[in-house]
């Protein structure tokens, strides 16, 4: 829900429900920082027992402005600090590549998110258009919830939204403190965090040709399946682990669901109807513009996107 926002800034749009500051000029890191209500520090400070005796091996993460308790971590738990995951971004900015359209804190700062889009867009049409567009997104924890990653976001432009870059070679294991994949990246909470945080950029020019080479055409795949109701009603129930029979009085969002096939933000484009690619962005739509937005980056709902993805494409 709305509740779990803390603070953020949105460039030129807003978002989440109204909350935060809208910024009107693409902004340096260090001043989208600023606007953003992000410009605190992970402070450390040592943990004590209920006798006052300090727990070796320990410690204790909390907000520098208002001392709230973040987490509980090993003392070999390094903190990425906001300042530097804003940071990470400054060479695309600098070279004129990238800006700043989002950053988020969630969770009291516990988990905090920021998008970046290309100067250049990276788009393509998966029907005329119908038009998506490549994002970027970084997301770090306070909480020892997640490792920082980088993600590669697909977002329909027409309704914005989200999609997911469902591409092959994505189960890799983390080697050492560095996990890397054709549609995202992970850094583990080590010492060596920044330095391996840097090494990952060159992924940026892997995500771009996968986008177009290979995620597209799934898309497009999509959209020359053609939907029966019945195709419609097999989709939601692999779905949602459903049996197709009395489907419409099991699934409680069946009827929603099936509001956003018919008459969704874009279902009107030449092309679209009666496809698999409507059903696939029934879906997307329903999830994409729910209350809980931390859901939609981090947890249920971006799994429910990536299944909904997977299955469309298997039936296509």
């Amino acid at each position: 829900m709305s509740h779990e926002f803390n603070s953020g800034a949105f460039y030129q749009v807003g978002a989440w429900h109204g909350l935060g500051t809208v910024v009107q000029e693409r902004l340096n890191t260090a001043d989208f920082l600023k606007a953003a209500g992000m410009d605190w520090q992970v402070e450390m400070h040592p943990l004590y027992d209920q006798d006052g005796n300090e727990v070796q091996g320990w410690k204790q993460l909390k907000r520098s402005d208002t001392q709230e308790l973040l987490h509980v971590a090993r003392a070999s738990w390094t903190p990425l600090q906001n300042q530097d995951a804003f940071r990470w971004f400054d060479p695309f900015i600098q070279d004129q590549d990238m800006y700043l359209s989002a950053a988020v804190s969630l969770k009291a700062g516990r988990r905090i998110a920021i998008t970046a889009e290309f100067a250049a867009p990276v788009v393509a049409d998966v029907v005329p258009n119908d038009t998506v567009s490549l994002k970027l997104v970084l997301f770090n924890s306070h909480d020892g919830s997640l490792a920082v990653g980088i993600k590669f976001t697909p977002i329909r432009v027409v309704c914005a939204n989200t999609l997911a870059m469902v591409v092959q070679g994505t189960k890799q294991k983390f080697q050492g403190d560095i996990h890397v994949a054709p549609r995202s990246a992970s850094v583990k909470h080590t010492k060596n965090v920044l330095a391996n945080l840097s090494m990952i950029r060159e992924q940026i020019d892997l995500a771009t040709r996968t986008f177009k080479t290979e995620v597209v055409p799934q898309y497009q795949a999509m959209s020359a399946t053609q939907l029966s109701t019945q195709l419609w009603k097999q989709y939601l129930a692999y779905l949602f682990e459903k049996d197709v029979v009395g489907l419409d009085e099991s699934l409680r969002a069946y009827d929603a669901l099936t509001a956003k096939l018919e008459a969704g933000l874009g279902q009107d484009i030449p092309g679209v109807r009666g496809t698999m690619w409507a059903a696939y962005n029934a879906v997307t739509e329903w999830v994409s513009h729910k209350p809980n937005k931390d859901s939609l980056l981090f947890g249920s709902y971006a799994k429910t996107i990536e299944k909904a993805h997977k299955l469309a494409l298997s039936l296509s």
